[in-house]
């Protein structure tokens, strides 16, 4: 309607369950069963408000709040409160998938409604979804993703039929305004087999990108990937942009963080909008095993990679990397601040450009270790413009200073003078006054 719609709130004592339901409204669309609200004109869609001790979304259940075509009014915000769980997993399918989820989404010129989700724990999985989203031809900026989950969020798996779907959070705009930030405050976050965390700008968006900002209190895990017969997804967190605007920043708090086995962390941008920033600072240990930090542009200014902790390791072709592919623009740079930084089996760490500059490579560390084939690189392809490498630490690259000890032992009784007759029947003393009372191989010792 044209005015504004009562706020609606549902308590609900002990638990939520939504399951699929499938429901035809009147040539309006095809909704699962869920809860929904919607705003039609200018005025603002109603809140909805769910408290409970557990909230489970399964098999194509939705919570949604929508701002439809044509609407001026903010779609309504979605406030979750549950005590213990937040479970949303799973699809349904007739014609086309539905996945289970909480969505937010503006088709005209009004915000999309927050979401804010407080839980002791919030799991993904099966295709479970929270999106916020500003469609096509609309001009408001989708809803902002707020959640704090004092344990753990859970964000695992995919389900392929024609086209794939990953669990995840996703803020998204298509349209002129900008994608809404994602903010998570937890104790652990763990993303396995193919889930994401994103933010988007698609097509030919004018909008920019969310800001990603993730505080884990103890760790932040990622890990693994997925192959299909054309594509290899690779699970993590990403901010993307292909239109006009440039893409949003990824900034990653937490004691402890691990990528491996194809987890990533990027930021890319394909169109006209410069690629965001990925800023990762651990108070413990920042450990890659086949993982990937990056930044990449194919025509603009490249995002910078900043990464902090005390032990920082890159292993079995790991890479922090910040790239321009074909533009003139200069390659992000790459700044690491650590007290120990590793950097082997055939990893890397690089900031390249194909025609502008290569970005600059910075490293603070006590030690720097380099092994095997590893290599840092600060390059320009074509043009030559080479970025700087400055590595400021008092013990760097000392694996290519090591050699390998005389493997023949030395008889300890040759190396000392003849002693005299008399002393032999005498108990006596051992002094060392200097090195002439060694004998001339005794370099061999240490180096």
């Amino acid at each position: 309607g044209m005015g504004s719609v009562v706020e609606g709130t549902v308590r609900i004592g002990q638990s939520v369950l939504l399951i699929e339901d499938l429901i035809t409204d009147s040539g309006n669309g095809v909704y699962t069963s869920g809860i929904y609200n919607v705003t039609y004109g200018a005025g603002k869609a109603g809140d909805i408000s769910i408290e409970t001790s557990n909230l489970d979304i399964t098999d194509g259940g939705v919570i949604s709040t929508s701002a439809l075509k044509g609407s001026t009014g903010d779609g309504g915000g979605i406030t979750i409160n549950a005590s213990d769980t937040v479970n949303i997993s799973g699809h349904y399918y007739r014609g086309m998938d539905y996945s289970s989820g909480i969505y937010s989404v503006t088709y005209g010129s009004g915000k999309g409604g927050d979401i804010t989700i407080e839980t002791n724990e919030l799991k993904l999985t099966d295709d479970g979804v929270i999106s916020t989203s500003a469609r096509a031809q609309s001009t408001g900026q989708s809803g902002n993703i707020s959640i704090k989950a004092s344990d753990t969020i859970t964000i695992s798996g995919h389900y392929f039929n024609i086209v794939d779907y990953a669990s995840g959070i996703y803020s998204v705009t298509h349209g002129e305004g900008k994608a809404g930030d994602i903010t998570i405050e937890t104790g652990n976050l763990n993303i396995t087999d193919g889930g994401m965390i994103s933010s988007s700008v698609i097509g030919a968006s004018t909008g920019t990108g969310g800001n990603i900002s993730i505080n884990a209190a103890e760790s932040i895990t990622i890990s693994g990937q997925y192959n299909t017969e054309s594509y290899t997804y690779r699970g993590g967190i990403y901010s993307v942009t292909e239109g006009l605007g440039d893409g949003g920043k990824i900034t990653l708090v937490s004691k402890n963080f691990y990528i491996t086995d194809g987890g990533t962390v990027s930021a890319i941008s394909t169109g006209r909008g410069d690629a965001g920033s990925v800023e990762i600072n651990t108070s413990d240990s920042f450990y890659l095993n086949e993982g990937l930090v990056e930044t990449s542009s194919t025509g603009t200014s490249g995002g910078n990679i900043s990464i902090t902790g005390l032990n920082i390791q890159l292993l079995n072709g790991s890479a922090i990397l910040s790239s321009v592919k074909s533009g003139k623009d200069k390659g992000g740079n790459v700044n690491i601040l650590a007290t120990t930084l590793c950097v082997l089996d055939s990893s890397e760490i690089s900031a390249d450009a194909d025609l502008g500059y290569g970005g600059d490579i910075t490293i603070g560390a006590h030690a720097v270790f380099l092994w095997d084939s590893s290599a840092l690189h600060a390059s320009s392809t074509i043009t030559g413009h080479e970025g700087r490498i400055n590595i400021n630490s008092p013990l760097s690259d000392i694996t290519g200073s090591l050699i390998q000890l005389n493997r023949s032992y030395l008889q300890a009784e040759k190396m000392l003078p003849e002693s005299c007759g008399a002393a032999r029947t005498q108990r006596g003393s051992f002094v060392v006054k200097g090195s002439e009372y060694l004998s001339p191989q005794h370099s061999n010792l240490l180096f």
